[in-house]
């Protein structure tokens, strides 16, 4: 062993046990260390760097100032969503600059830019209507908020509950991904099945179901229809859930269905898109919604700033 100090009772010296680890101490404290992969540092490093010394003339950061710059023109139809710095659901008409929050951290993520996309699903506030009953009903809870902040949630009764003769066949797909907001309702510990019909009239074709716990904020893709499932988890015990539908062979049609079934949650925000992953919500009210392509563009006089 090797051990390397400047005198008796000096604080900072090098030592190297049977020829292997070399330790850098400082006040007796271990600050390097080498090991077979590689040096461990503790505490913070300092370095000198020749950075220049030009600073950008233009510095859009969009994160910390949470606004466009007057520079930029801002293009975007239709209803939209996004999550505000409380982790809730607001929702937007045309026009409006979204910036997105993560709803755990409730950091910002910076300007939401998307591509366009439909909400299929006729209905997405409320099982009141659009919703038929199939061995079961809905009901209504006045004394639970929403992720939006509206009062009010509802959720199926009995053995099922579904939106019918969702049309798809415009879209010639046969992916699409379905997602919602899920909350546990006392006395409700179990899954929620979504379940999905490729179509309704004729021959039936269905496609399984995926299940969602917001009891214990699992989602659980059964099945060979089914895939990538996710969660993400928001304020007052709400979960937004989603998963890939894949059809066996053909596309979706103009009478896909749509059920829950199961245990009797509450329920939010449901959408049926056409894509391969989940994007942001699009409110709808007795007919189906596009949200735009959001486009961003600095143009003309502002570039020769």
């Amino acid at each position: 062993s090797l051990d390397l100090r400047n005198g008796a009772g000096n604080n900072n010296y090098i030592t190297c046990a049977n020829g292997a680890a070399v330790t850098i101490f400082h006040n007796n404290n271990a600050r390097v260390a080498t090991s077979d992969t590689g040096i461990t540092v503790t505490g913070e490093v300092a370095a000198s760097q020749d950075y220049p010394n030009q600073r950008p003339s233009v510095d859009f950061n969009f994160v910390s100032v949470k606004k466009l710059d007057p520079r930029f023109t801002y293009r975007c139809t239709g209803p939209a969503s996004y999550t505000d710095e409380f982790g809730k659901v607001v929702l937007v008409g045309d026009n409006t600059p979204r910036f997105d929050h993560d709803p755990t951290t409730r950091e910002c993520k910076g300007l939401l830019i998307e591509e366009s996309r439909t909400n299929y699903v006729r209905q997405s506030l409320t099982l009141a209507t659009d919703w038929a009953a199939g061995g079961g009903s809905y009901a209504y809870d006045a004394a639970i908020t929403n992720p939006d902040g509206s009062v009010g949630a509802y959720y199926h009764t009995g053995a099922e509950l579904y939106h019918s003769n969702i049309d798809l066949s415009g879209a010639s797909t046969n992916v699409a991904i379905i997602s919602m907001w899920v909350k546990a309702r006392s006395g409700q510990t179990g899954v929620m099945d979504i379940q999905l019909y490729q179509q309704i009239t004729g021959t039936v074709v269905d496609m399984g179901a995926f299940a969602v716990n917001p009891v214990t904020g699992t989602v659980t893709t059964n099945g060979a229809r089914w895939s990538d499932g996710t969660v993400t988890e928001y304020p007052n015990g709400w979960y937004r859930f989603s998963a890939k539908a894949t059809t066996a062979s053909g596309n979706f049609t103009s009478s896909t269905r749509l059920d829950l079934q199961n245990n009797e949650h509450y329920v939010w925000g449901m959408q049926v898109e056409v894509g391969s992953f989940v994007t942001s919500f699009i409110p709808t009210n007795g007919t189906t919604a596009t949200r735009g392509t959001d486009v961003v563009r600095v143009e003309g006089q502002e570039f020769t700033d």
